[in-house]
């Protein structure tokens, strides 16, 4: 379960600041090191996690990172063809499991990249030179993150906070109770959980042969670890020439537009499938689709003047913000 530990109010992002906030942080950390830190590509924080949490090891955003790159790789590449062929090898990067693997998928990278000098110069200086250990799996793979490579849960968190806050306006004093009183309810909200596991045993299957005997655990129990296996049939290489796929749902959509669309991927449907398609689009997955929802309202609320006029008038912006209406 996820939940905050603690709140800051910056007056900007520098060095002192960045310092302040990391040193009370851990100063209420009574109970072991801090091994796993998560921050975008900010150097002046990087460098205060470096000094307040020497021995964290600190992570870089997956996603922000990916983002960049994609952006870049919009900008300096052409054909669009060519971005994907790019996108998908920087992927396999990416995702490379060992070293051996990630060096011959580099090779494979910089093979694709050789005729987009400014994108692969790029990638090298901004990302692979100085940072590769912080976000490609071969490396992060080597400390104990539970799976958090992205600041999704901070984003998601801050979401939460500012729908709370509803504007930024208020006095401390009421910011304060707002705070407080959410993060009395987060704790209301453990307790029942932990009470509600108390009486809960959890059940692996029916088949009773083979089981061990038990005693109750909780309902965010801590799996047994299942034993290793050797994997058979490594990712196919993304340079092997693949058939063209055929997108079933294009035929219902206008053919004025069938041009413009690369690819469509299918989603779940929750009333959420906008933001799902979106990242998986991205290639997030569709399960990040909480955080592209909270970006969209971050956009909203820095843009607001432009959409107001887009939308005509402040009540509809709101009603966007508020998840009143469909985004």
């Amino acid at each position: 379960m996820t939940f905050c530990v603690g709140f800051a109010y910056l007056q900007s992002e520098r060095v002192d600041n960045f310092t302040w906030a990391l040193q009370m942080l851990k100063e209420q950390i009574t109970g072991g090191e801090v091994e796993v830190i998560v921050t975008d590509r900010d150097l002046a924080l990087m460098n205060v996690v470096e000094c307040v949490f020497p021995k964290a090891v600190n992570l870089l955003c997956l996603f922000h990172v990916c983002k960049n790159v994609k952006a870049k790789c919009k900008m300096t590449v052409f054909p669009k063809k060519k971005q994907v062929q790019i996108m998908e090898a920087w992927e396999a990067l990416v995702y490379s499991y060992d070293e051996t693997q990630y060096y011959m998928n580099l090779a494979n990278f910089e093979g694709i990249c050789s005729s987009s000098s400014i994108f692969n110069d790029y990638v090298h200086d901004q990302w692979l030179i100085p940072h590769k250990e912080r976000f490609v799996e071969a490396w992060t793979n080597r400390v104990m993150h539970f799976g958090n490579t992205t600041t999704q849960r901070v984003e998601s968190a801050h979401w939460s906070l500012k729908r709370i806050l509803q504007d930024s306006i208020g006095d401390i004093c009421s910011v304060w109770e707002t705070i407080n009183s959410m993060i009395v309810l987060q704790h209301s909200e453990i307790i029942t959980s932990f009470e509600k596991s108390i009486i809960q045993k959890v059940h692996r299957h029916s088949n009773r042969f083979g089981t061990k005997t038990c005693s109750t655990v909780t309902s965010n129990k801590v799996q047994q670890p299942r034993p290793s296996v050797t994997k058979l049939t490594p990712r196919p290489s993304v340079s092997k020439v693949q058939q063209p796929r055929v997108l079933i749902f294009k035929e219902w959509l206008p053919v004025e537009i069938h041009k413009f669309i690369d690819d469509i991927i299918d989603v779940g449907e929750d009333g959420n499938c906008g933001y799902r398609a979106v990242a998986a689009l991205l290639g997030m997955g569709e399960n990040f689709w909480a955080f592209i929802r909270q970006e969209c309202v971050v956009e909203l609320q820095e843009f607001m003047s432009h959409y107001e006029i887009i939308y005509g008038g402040q009540i509809f912006v709101q009603q966007l913000i508020r998840n009143k209406w469909d985004m």
